[in-house]
């Protein structure tokens, strides 16, 4: 559909078809036809659903520069199915309010500084600012890597090699 009531832009796969079809002109959505999509976590503390939405494809060949929204998956398709099993008698549990209760997790790897002052607008001290892989202290990154390792880490690289098995087999038997 090209366009909706009031001006406005519709779903997310209405945007995404857009955004498609301004690439490849050819690539025509039909009226009804599915189209695959994933949203994917954007940066900042609030972004547009719309802005975060890929195709399968494009996550795959940019692997290294996003991640999926776990936080709008767990609301809008995990606890949607958990309250239609448990909002029902005898249960009748609130699975909103349970998971609004849950802490957490408060761990960033990526630090995206915010600053309200003018005197750090370099578009470079938005970037660089991680958190070592290894030693858990914060260290500046080189390229667009997802894995940082601090300079006193890496001086010894037979002793990180070992660590991250470890630290990989530990994450791996706790999940």
């Amino acid at each position: 559909r090209s366009r909706y009531r009031g001006g406005k832009v519709g779903p997310v796969q209405a945007s995404l078809a857009k955004r498609l079809a301004e690439v490849d002109p050819g690539r025509v959505v039909r009226h009804k036809e599915r189209l695959p999509y994933v949203i994917v976590a954007m940066p900042g503390q609030s972004f547009r659903l719309r802005d975060g939405v890929l195709t399968p494809l494009e996550l795959l060949e940019q692997w290294d520069s996003y991640s999926i929204n776990a936080e709008y998956y767990t609301i809008k398709h995990v606890n949607a199915a958990l309250q239609r099993c448990f909002g029902l008698p005898p249960f009748k549990i609130s699975v909103q309010a349970w998971y609004n209760s849950c802490p957490k997790p408060r761990k960033r790897i990526h630090h995206w500084p915010t600053s309200r002052s003018a005197v750090s607008s370099m578009i470079s001290s938005f970037f660089g600012s991680d958190t070592c892989a290894i030693c858990s202290n914060r260290c500046k990154s080189t390229g667009s890597s997802r894995v940082v390792v601090c300079k006193d880490c890496k001086v010894d690289s037979l002793t990180v090699a070992s660590t991250a098995v470890d630290k990989l087999k530990r994450m791996q038997q706790q999940a």
